[in-house]
């Protein structure tokens, strides 16, 4: 079951560890065994993806700080990572724990730095194949520089991560881009979604609490914050197809003032809310789209495929036999 109320509430309670302290929590609630016999079978999954300083393993630690994800003696859903196991994991090794976990049925958390079309298939395949209830989170940012000083800054701290890739300004934006479109694909196949801001440091009101930019309830309905620059960032960056990689007029007017801990202030435009506002519309009508997809019928198209499938293989056996 997706903990929805107490995701909400973990926001507005968000706590920006540094690196050390998020490293000693995840390592002490979500640090992986292997064996999956106390692990929570409820057929959850929950996504978190955002590039490289989008503040994902933060994200990670206020979850399992939260309590969100039960008692790592009983009940428990395991953040599957490699390098978090208790023992060594190959790629493939976690590849085929991740499949075992789906067959049994057991809920866990996965994360990644690329949304990619073979990240978007898997959580397809989740959904249609094995019926998972999913929550997906997505992480982002004003704009690339800021995961570039979150980068530096976490590698300072003795963290991980200083590739060339996730120092890059212009790949960053082809990441956010592929994130983006990827993300609206995938909208209809996940029970839930927060679509976050995490940016470090709001200029205007100081506070370190991501933004929920929008929301996929439960029920289904789809909600988004309509303050200007955030519906603006929203269409602009994440739902808008196709888009030129180029900063918007909102982000051109943006300053980036150096805290005393070395990250960046973001400084943007005082905020408005437009009722009338034209990006609202084109916001609402691809809203309207995501929720007019009936992944029902998906879903039953797909087994019969995979019945077919199973059958063909069957005759084949068969024929060879004789």
């Amino acid at each position: 079951m997706i903990k929805e109320d107490q995701i909400l509430s973990l926001i507005d309670n968000f706590q920006p560890y540094d690196n050390a302290q998020t490293n000693q929590i995840i390592v002490e609630y979500a640090k992986l065994k292997n064996n999956s016999d106390n692990f929570k079978k409820d057929k959850t999954v929950y996504v978190l993806v955002g590039p490289s300083g989008s503040g994902k393993s933060t994200f990670i630690a206020n979850m399992y700080r939260a309590n969100i994800f039960g008692n790592a003696e009983n009940s428990f859903v395991p953040f599957v990572n490699r390098h978090y196991a208790n023992t060594p994991m190959t790629l493939k090794e976690e590849i085929e724990f991740k499949t075992k976990l789906l067959e049994e049925g057991t809920s866990f958390m996965i994360e990644s730095a690329n949304f990619d079309e073979n990240y978007s298939h898997f959580i397809k395949m989740m959904k249609l194949r094995y019926d998972y209830s999913i929550c997906l989170l997505y992480l982002t940012k004003w704009h690339p520089r800021e995961n570039i000083s979150m980068v530096l800054k976490r590698k300072f701290q003795g963290g991980h991560g200083s590739k060339d890739v996730e120092l890059n300004e212009e790949e960053l934006e082809r990441m956010y881009k592929v994130d983006s479109q990827n993300l609206v694909a995938i909208l209809p196949y996940c029970d839930s979604c927060f679509v976050l801001n995490n940016t470090t440091r709001h200029h205007s009101t100081q506070t370190e609490k991501p933004i929920v930019l929008l929301h996929k309830r439960l029920d289904g309905t789809i909600v988004y914050d309509k303050e200007y620059r955030n519906v603006n960032f929203l269409y602009n960056r994440i739902l808008k197809s196709k888009r030129p990689v180029s900063q918007s007029p909102e982000q051109l007017r943006m300053t980036f003032t150096p805290a005393e801990d070395g990250s960046l202030v973001v400084g943007l435009p005082k905020s408005r809310v437009y009722r009338q506002s034209p990006i609202m519309e084109k916001v609402d009508r691809i809203i309207d789209a995501i929720q007019s997809v009936s992944i029902a019928e998906e879903q039953k198209k797909y087994k019969e495929a995979e019945l077919c499938s199973m059958v063909n293989v069957k005759n084949i056996d068969e024929l060879s036999k004789k």
